[in-house]
């Protein structure tokens, strides 16, 4: 149980040190970041990981800012280290 709960404490830490940025601003920091643009419907842009290959579609709509927990879901999926994205920024 305590094991749990500092594992979830630590992963809070992580992800409050995510600034906070727009959708554009975070799909343009992806691309610096080596994602490679796949195709784009709408208002998603959908993006290659250098890492490990993986698609996932970003939102990208306007000038609205992404929440936190989502930005550490998609960096989770494409196999990028949130450190490592924090110190690119």
């Amino acid at each position: 149980m305590i094991f749990r709960l500092s594992l979830l404490w630590a992963m809070l830490q992580r992800m409050n040190r995510l600034p906070v940025m727009t959708e554009k601003e975070f799909y343009g920091h992806l691309l610096r970041y080596g994602c490679i643009p796949v195709s784009s419907e709408g208002s998603h842009f959908k993006v290659k990981s250098p890492n490990n290959g993986a698609v996932y579609p970003i939102p990208v709509h306007g000038k609205r800012d992404i929440q936190r927990g989502f930005m550490k879901v998609i960096l989770t999926k494409l196999g990028i280290d949130i450190d490592e994205f924090i110190k690119m920024l």
